[in-house]
């Protein structure tokens, strides 16, 4: 209040002055100024106080809208520190109730130290809220497939084959249809209770059950195949050393009958 726009002021204007740095309403230190209850409370008449007005903007030390109503403080914020995440939201939240888009912009302007750190710890909040609500979304999901891999398919085919016959507790389970639908295609493939439980376990979805045990019973059949084929071979007939006569040539098995026949 000693500076030199305030020294050379009448008495008067110094009063009143000083009576609007006292009486700011709003943190931002734009507010809407009644000048009537300015002027009782000055013992001020309603003229003075208006010239008043016009002499502190040309002093540059307040900004007044004759349309709104509201001043504006110039020197607010050198005398008014705002360097807590608290007191930023306040001012934030006073700026937003000024009407006047001339001392929104002058308040801006002057606050612009506020408005970039709340632009900056709202970009990392953003940031940040991103990555949690990403990492928690990768968490349900493998959390989700864990439980379906353990509720569904962690059990051997005998648990199966007791919930299809309705002999386990219901609530073991919660795909006790699709257990059942896997039992029924394991009889109709001739699927053994352990191939089947061998095919369920390698599945992670109910809709790879069908596939699963179908695959197994193809192996099944390659396998008794070749089972077959191993066999007809060992069971075909050995030449007998003892009845090869000397400079005897013996020759391989023919091509279509598979006779061992032998060449002198």
């Amino acid at each position: 209040m000693s500076g030199p726009r305030i020294r050379s002021l009448v008495p008067d204007y110094k009063l009143l002055i000083y009576h609007l740095w006292a009486t700011a309403a709003e943190d931002c230190g734009a507010w809407l100024l009644p000048l009537d209850a300015v002027a009782a409370e000055t013992n001020l008449s309603a003229i003075a106080v208006a010239d008043a007005i016009k002499e502190f903007e040309k002093r540059e030390l307040i900004a007044f809208d004759d349309e709104t109503g509201e001043v504006f403080i110039c020197d607010w914020y050198r005398w008014h520190k705002f360097d807590s995440a608290m007191r930023q939201s306040m001012l934030r939240r006073s700026i937003a109730r000024i009407r006047s888009l001339r001392l929104t912009r002058l308040v801006k302007k002057a606050a612009a130290f506020v408005d970039e750190s709340y632009a900056c710890k709202t970009k990392q909040k953003k940031q940040k809220e991103t990555k949690e609500k990403e990492n928690k979304r990768v968490a349900d999901d493998a959390a989700a497939s864990a439980f379906r891999c353990s509720t569904l398919f962690g059990a051997e085919l005998s648990r199966v084959l007791e919930l299809a016959s309705g002999t386990a507790n219901a609530d073991r389970h919660r795909d006790n249809a699709a257990l059942a639908e896997a039992r029924a295609l394991a009889e109709k493939l001739n699927l053994a209770d352990d191939e089947a439980a061998r095919a369920v376990e390698s599945c992670r979805y109910p809709s790879e059950l069908a596939t699963a045990l179908t695959d197994a019973a193809a192996k099944k059949r390659r396998k008794a195949s070749m089972s077959r084929l191993i066999d007809a071979r060992s069971q075909r007939p050995r030449l007998d050393p003892s009845a090869v006569r000397d400079g005897a040539t013996v020759l391989g098995p023919h091509p279509k009958t598979g006779n061992w026949p032998m060449a002198t």
